[in-house]
């Protein structure tokens, strides 16, 4: 084979790469090359059937420590994590446990290796989680860190300022961490793989990873959707979550203003204006991809996507039914709301749309593809898909599901957990990495389109604008 290999000398310690230039039909669908370490055999890799563009990269899915990456014409493959598995191979039937770790490399255009990857100012970073481009990698006990932040912003039309906790998560090398308690008062609201101030692990060097912001529901919190965000950061993602101050399980108020919908809005691009704008320190400041972004919300969170993503208010009718306890600066704050251009996706969670905020006919102007996803023991979502019938929406039905099917926060008993927030992770990664990534990958275009099932308890739908 041609390949061209750098830093081979003490191979048993040191990174490689085997990089070979060939056209993409000779060899998708193909055994690329067997990697090799000494006298040691390690795998065959297979590409996929499709790259899509300069740069792209995939990880392998029986060899999550191997990465496919494409530049100039020239494949290349190289480990990037040590990817044994510890009952042996599963390919070659290797059950060697004495291995030495490989250290990191990245590839360039040319083929070749460098044993690590230089930031910006000189120093080095370890590789971090590539964005995966094809059908997603769902593991429920997967880790990611989690960090508490803090943001102040003020509130269009209503000219007054909001403090929020902001929660963020994202990849980790650690190897052990304090698993998340989101109420110290509530020791079952936690979640043991998720990891409090665990080390940043950047995403791979020169490249932003994808942004996921998320709004929790009316006597939610923000943690409930820590499961499903751990997914997405095991595909190469990152995930904030404001905690809306007033409609938090923990501080929750029976009264709220009348604008209070558009305030949790604004809370949420709030968080996503936290993300673009972080200090200069943080590990995460520059990489990560604001312009093009997944909303996604739980219950009342739901329908923050819709409105994110360019539903319509009705302002008429919010402004005929302001009443007592309404003020001029309520209606101005739903007046001052535009669509926000860096959602280009939306995601709804068991949730309903209010009709004295949104007309019918207004979800036949929305353009934004939306993913609904709901239980039928929980916010049915018929009526949604009854009225965005004509839009770009898929609806995904969970046969039996419960309201907090799709977090997880509560055990269901006609629908097991593990099965739920499999199937929601499944279609949520799956979603995003269409429609915020742009991939045409046919497993992910295969899961939406329901032509590759993903479970028995998921029944799926298309509105007629899905192309």
């Amino acid at each position: 084979m041609n390949g061209r290999v750098r830093s081979l000398e003490g191979a048993r310690k040191g990174p490689f790469a085997v990089c070979h230039p060939a056209t993409p039909s000779s060899l998708m669908g193909t055994e690329l090359v067997t990697l090799w370490q000494s006298a040691y055999t390690l795998s065959i890799v297979t590409l996929p059937k499709r790259l899509s563009g300069e740069g792209a990269h995939y990880v392998h899915a029986n060899h999550p420590g191997f990465l496919v990456l494409r530049a100039s014409g020239v494949y290349c493959v190289r480990m990037h994590q040590w990817g044994a598995q510890s009952e042996g191979d599963s390919e070659t039937g290797d059950t060697s446990t004495d291995r030495e770790p490989i250290a990191d490399a990245s590839v360039d255009v040319t083929g070749n290796v460098e044993t690590d990857a230089a930031a910006a100012d000189g120093s080095t970073e370890p590789a971090g989680v590539p964005v995966n481009p094809g059908a997603p990698d769902v593991n429920l006990e997967s880790v990611a860190g989690l960090q508490v932040h803090e943001l102040t912003y003020t509130v269009p039309g209503l000219n007054i300022e909001r403090t929020l906790e902001v929660r963020l998560w994202y990849a980790t090398d650690d190897e052990t961490g304090e698993a998340a308690l989101f109420e110290p008062s509530i020791p079952i609201f936690s979640d043991e793989f998720a990891w409090t101030d665990a080390t940043v692990l950047p995403p791979p060097a020169s490249t932003r990873a994808p942004l996921v912001v998320y709004s929790h529901g009316g006597r939610g919190f923000a943690g409930q959707i820590s499961t499903v965000a751990r997914q997405f950061v095991r595909n190469g993602w990152i995930v904030v979550a404001p905690s809306h101050l007033g409609q938090n399980l923990f501080d929750y108020q029976e009264i709220l203003p009348y604008s209070f919908p558009a305030i949790r809005a604004y809370d949420t691009l709030a968080a996503l204006d936290f993300m673009e704008n972080l200090p200069a320190d943080h590990p995460l400041s520059g990489r990560v991809d604001t312009s093009r972004v997944l909303a996604m919300g739980h219950s009342y969170g739901g329908q923050n996507s819709w409105l994110l993503a360019g539903l319509p208010l009705d302002i008429e009718g919010i402004t005929a039914r302001c009443a007592d306890g309404c003020t001029p600066e309520d209606i101005a704050a739903f007046e001052a709301f535009r669509a926000e251009p860096r959602v280009v996706a939306g995601v709804s969670l068991d949730n309903l749309i209010d009709p004295n905020l949104f007309l019918d006919e207004s979800f036949a102007e929305i353009t934004t593809p939306m993913l609904h996803i709901s239980g039928t023991e929980g916010n049915d979502g018929a009526d949604i898909f009854r009225r965005a019938a004509d839009a770009n929406m898929t609806w995904v039905s969970l046969i039996g599901g419960c309201h907090e099917s799709t977090t997880g926060t509560l055990p269901c008993d006609m629908l097991d957990l593990a099965i739920s927030l499999q199937a929601t992770s499944v279609y949520t990664v799956a979603f995003a990495t269409r429609h915020v990534l742009g991939s045409t990958d046919e497993a992910v275009l295969g899961i939406l389109d329901g032509s590759r099932p993903v479970s028995s308890s998921a029944v799926l739908q298309q509105g007629a604008g899905v192309p």
